[in-house]
């Protein structure tokens, strides 16, 4: 009698069984068959050492053996083949033996090591575990939302409008620098590109802030922020350009004292000059610095008391030191319906794309091209330009992107979608189990198992989806399946 053994755990084996509950009842007999048979796939290819050790020690061996690492890929499939040849020879002595019933394993694996080039080592990785359903590195990208409160209430904000009342307790909450310190150090090693510093208010508010960046640079990492820029004075700015922030985002969301008034409660005139000496002389001390980082974009919440002013935001991102120039569309949601855009500012939006294109080139300020897209997805509804595409092809947020809230929870996307906490960490164990690697593969048929629980009680699959805020990451890794010719291997 012989068994087959997926996994050395219910999640993994139950799943590609198909049966929830079947591990147990194969684990109760593993000590007494005649035989364990462990089927090798791409969905459980990276845990197959895991796997038979599990069986072999249920069966009176205990062995010890190092996971096998998928680095350097352009070894990886002579040494799957060699790790194959050592499990066998491992499991004999107990009657454990692997089966590849898998035909594409091993030419995936050929294919993948074929496309090294000594600079895409860990974007192959990466792509690599969305075939296997398996986090083979680090995201891509990791935020971070350091604080909750705000100086500023602005009209578009789902926070901190001046309609919104929240309560105390979240406006105190921060995250602490030693949990900051400690999932750096995790991303630092799982191969992470870089980290955004951002916040539920104003990051610049953190009593940590300037240490954030520049921890985060000295491992390594890449480092962007967002900010109101209202608190940009000269010690602030001159620890973003000397520690070497790469990236800025500056929300202003006006081309005018009088836009940002109607916008932001409570500001007038003076605030509104404040802002623009504020980003003056951060620009002058990056020229001193001659670096020119960090580079910087002027983003601009579109919505209604603002849609008819982007040729003269591009002149203003132009004329204080922008780079480029981010406008993005409002998502809305109940709390800021009533700047929403119309139909009427979506067609007029559509419209003039092509002469603010031109516009832009003509100042040399880059447009983001998420703009672009975000346009040309609408249709007739500004609040639905995703709308079903990574819900068809896949979404695969889960392997490019982490965020922590300020709490110190894990959510699976830049909305709230709770998987795990930080505190429950270490962060690389957070990252590959639990309720985030079971929405992770969840989210690869969103349209199927789009109704998977997160820690709050909703559904991983809810209307935000159709304005993904996360498109950009998503796209990269479609557009890298296709590029690696990756999509036949797709499990």
């Amino acid at each position: 009698m012989a068994v087959i053994l997926f996994g050395n755990g219910p999640e993994l084996h139950d799943r590609l069984v198909g049966k929830a509950g079947d591990f147990a009842e194969v684990d109760a007999v593993l000590g007494e068959v005649d035989e364990v048979i462990v089927p090798a796939r791409r969905s459980n290819a990276f845990h197959l050492g895991a796997t038979v050790v599990y069986a072999c020690r249920r069966r009176g061996v205990d062995y010890e053996l190092e996971t096998f690492d998928p680095h350097p890929v352009e070894t990886i499939a002579q040494r799957f083949a060699d790790h194959l040849v050592w499990l066998r020879n491992l499991g004999r002595r107990c009657r454990v033996r692997i089966a590849v019933d898998d035909p594409l394993l091993l030419p995936l694996l050929e294919h993948i090591a074929e496309q090294a080039d000594g600079t895409n080592e860990t974007e192959l990785l990466r792509l690599l575990g969305i075939v296997c359903d398996t986090p083979l590195v680090g995201p891509h990208w990791f935020v971070f939302e350091v604080i909750n409160s705000c100086n500023a209430r602005c009209s578009y904000c789902n926070i901190h409008a001046p309609n919104r009342k929240p309560g105390r307790d979240f406006l105190d909450q921060k995250l602490s620098f030693e949990q900051y310190t400690a999932t750096v150090n995790s991303l630092a090693r799982m191969g992470t590109d870089g980290v955004t510093i951002l916040a539920n208010g104003e990051p610049t508010l953190h009593p940590d802030f300037a240490r954030m960046v520049h921890y985060a640079k000295s491992c390594g990492l890449r480092v962007n922020f967002f900010t109101n820029g209202l608190l940009l004075d000269e010690d602030v700015a001159r620890v973003i350009v000397d520690n070497h922030a790469d990236e800025m985002f500056c929300t202003i969301s006006a081309a005018d004292a009088a836009t940002y008034a109607a916008l932001h409660a409570d500001a007038d005139e003076r605030d509104w000059e404040n802002l623009l000496a504020n980003l003056r002389r951060l620009f002058a001390l990056r020229d001193q610095a001659g670096t020119g980082l960090p580079t910087a974009w002027m983003v601009n919440v579109i919505c209604h008391p603002n849609a008819g002013q982007l040729f003269e935001m591009a002149e203003l991102a132009v004329a204080l030191g922008f780079n480029g120039l981010r406008p993005q569309l409002l998502r809305v949601d109940e709390y800021n319906k009533h700047v929403a855009l119309n139909n009427d500012d979506l067609a007029h939006l559509q419209k003039t794309l092509p002469e603010l294109q031109k516009h832009c080139e003509k100042l040399r300020v880059k447009l983001w091209d998420g703009y672009v897209f975000q346009l040309s997805r609408a249709g007739d509804d500004p609040a639905d330009w995703s709308g079903d595409e990574f819900v068809d092809r896949g979404c695969f947020i889960g392997w490019g992107l982490g965020l922590a809230k300020s709490d110190g929870d894990l959510s699976f996307c830049c909305t709230v979608k709770p998987v795990a906490n930080l505190r429950e960490g270490p962060f690389e164990k957070l990252w590959r189990e639990g309720l985030y690697q079971q929405a992770r593969l969840a989210a690869k048929d969103l349209r199927h198992a789009g109704d998977l629980k997160m820690r709050d009680g909703e559904p991983l699959y809810t209307d935000y989806c159709h304005h993904c805020d996360n498109h950009d990451i998503n796209h990269r890794l479609h557009e890298g399946l296709t590029r690696y010719d990756l999509w036949r291997f797709l499990a």
